[in-house]
């Protein structure tokens, strides 16, 4: 027995765990879900991946057990403690939960919260015990349950977030479980009402207690590394599914520490066009298909450039005849397709012309972006503003030694108007699944530094600090050395930025090489001397130096390329 315990000692101070080996929080293929699930047995060591896992009802009381995922939702959790009352669900014991060995949730969040609201903190809940960390375990579960639920992964509604709701929602989700018929799919108006009764004596007095029981949830909170809820791992407990996991587990066949089993022989190209023609297609921001080529013609029949571009011609706002020109034409198309909830501005830039991107000469704008507005000006619609340099385009072109092409100088219009329309639908997409409306998702977003990124965060400064000023005496913040490739890699790997940004680099490969060139580019090395390659995809390659993060974006350009070119 000695001899064991000093051997499985050696295992555990010996195991190298690589979080690059697993795909989260990208959903794994089915490719990438069986290596995981079943290479620990293929490995070349069969003992490498044997973990110490418990099966019990009694791991620990709710109050010593905390949330791995960064938001619970907090009428799951009042449903699953209502039905415990009504003894639809037991109290406690084994609620098919994962915990990690330093008692983080993996899996059974709401049971978790639900058992607590019910019972209080003291109440012993169970499952499976899995001697790993939460952090490493996380990755490792998110592709075992994309083995049993390819692509599946639970959606988040923050707004009901059980870690940072005001206690006054308590109230008010019981006053609708409680009378509002087909709100919820586990209980009638009567049986919320009962359960109530029978946990505190009424519906009142069982608010009381649902808000001291919650007022004690929120004080273990998720670690600043929780992932979103779209990104945890899905085990069906109900399914057993949580005890399938433990064996494999137990028995070493989860390919979890190194070795890891070697990559499948396929060429790079092959092993990439198996990971995207799965669901993934599905989860990107689709424009309807007649925007390919509308704007572009819209733009060349006004024949926008031979109007004047030297002088403002509105009064009171910065516009030249030709940005004028411009903004009704992009404006009217997009409404002959439905899209009225969105205006286009054409701002004219004070200065001449000058070439934006040297390898890119037929990009006339100077740059757009798209606001979504804020709350007090809910009842507009949306914004995508784009800057057009002042000159006119053929004269610039001609003193730059190069010749204006129109067709070329509309589609990279066409182009920036599509990629802001990519953020519109992004915008749109979280006020319908948060449950808000368009501008109160907006501000949520511009608030979230996983989602933008904040030019003046002191780490993109090499100097950032308040000086008095010399003359005032009054405290200045005073900037000094940006960090632009620290900058520009953060902002564009930020989830909305990838999907922007890959909607807009598809269509430049498309209209460069066609669809069976342009996947192969992708799915290969860029060549940055290659004249044809946007700028937009060399840009990825010259910011982004994290291999996976890079990797994130070819596949979604992937993604976009098979949809564009897709029969409907």
């Amino acid at each position: 027995m000695k001899l064991l315990l000093e051997n499985w000692k050696k295992y555990l101070v010996e195991k190298n765990f690589d979080d690059s080996k697993f795909p989260f929080p990208q959903p794994a293929s089915a490719a990438e879900a069986e290596k995981v699930f079943t290479g620990g047995l293929k490995d070349g060591d069969p003992y490498d991946d044997v973990v110490n896992i418990q099966v019990s009802p009694d791991i620990a009381p709710c109050k010593d057990v905390f949330p791995t995922q960064r938001e619970v939702i907090l009428t799951n959790a009042l449903e699953v403690a209502l039905r415990i009352q009504l003894g639809k669900l037991p109290l406690g014991g084994n609620i098919g939960a994962i915990i990690s060995e330093d008692n983080r949730i993996m899996d059974g969040h709401h049971r978790w919260a639900g058992s607590w609201l019910a019972g209080g903190g003291d109440t012993m809940i169970g499952g499976v015990w899995v001697g790993m960390s939460a952090k490493q375990l996380v990755p490792v579960l998110a592709a075992v349950g994309d083995h049993f639920h390819p692509g599946k992964r639970n959606p988040g509604r923050d707004v009901e977030n059980i870690f940072n709701i005001g206690t006054e929602a308590v109230g008010e989700l019981l006053n609708v479980l409680t009378t509002k018929e087909g709100h919820s799919k586990w209980l009638t108006p009567d049986e919320a009402t009962e359960a109530c009764k029978k946990l505190a004596g009424s519906v009142e007095r069982a608010k009381k207690l649902f808000v001291k029981r919650l007022k004690e949830i929120q004080k273990n909170k998720p670690p600043a590394w929780a992932p979103p809820r779209e990104e945890m791992p899905v085990i069906r407990a109900s399914q057993g599914e949580h005890i399938k996991v433990a064996d494999a587990i137990r028995k070493g066949q989860v390919d979890i520490y190194e070795p890891y089993i070697k990559e499948a022989k396929m060429d790079f190209y092959k092993s990439w066009k198996h990971h995207l023609e799965k669901d993934i297609i599905t989860e990107s921001t689709k424009l309807p298909k007649g925007l390919y080529g509308s704007l572009e013609k819209a733009l060349l029949a006004s024949k926008y450039w031979e109007a004047d571009n030297t002088s403002i011609s509105v009064p009171g706002f910065p516009r030249t005849d030709m940005a004028r020109k411009m903004q009704l034409v992009l404006g009217s198309t997009l409404k002959n397709f439905g899209i009225e909830d969105v205006e286009v501005l054409v701002r004219s830039k004070a200065g001449q012309y000058i070439y934006p991107d040297g390898d890119d000469p037929q990009n006339i704008l100077h740059g757009g972006f798209y606001s979504g507005r804020p709350r007090k000006k809910s009842s507009l619609p949306a914004r995508i503003t784009l800057f057009l340099p002042l000159g006119e385009p053929e004269e610039q072109y001609k003193e730059a030694g190069n010749i204006f092409d129109p067709e070329e100088a509309s589609f990279k219009v066409s182009n920036a108007v599509r990629h802001e329309l990519v953020h519109h639908l992004q915008t749109k997409a979280q006020a319908t699944s948060r449950g808000v409306q368009r501008t109160t998702a907006f501000q949520k977003l511009l608030d979230d530094p996983k989602q933008v990124v904040d030019r003046n965060d002191p780490k993109y400064w090499d100097e950032f600090e308040l000086r008095d000023d010399p003359d005032t005496g009054a405290p200045v913040l005073y900037k000094k050395g940006f960090k632009n490739d620290l900058y520009f890699e953060d902002y564009l790997t930020r989830h909305i930025e990838v999907d922007a940004y890959a909607h807009q680099s598809a269509e430049g490969l498309l209209r460069a090489y066609g669809a069976n060139r342009a996947l192969d580019i992708i799915s290969k090395d860029f060549d940055l001397q290659d004249p044809k390659l946007s700028a937009d995809v060399k840009k990825y390659k010259n910011y982004v130096t994290d291999k996976k993060k890079l990797n994130t974006f070819r596949s979604k350009v992937y993604t976009y390329i098979k949809h564009m070119t897709e029969e409907d």
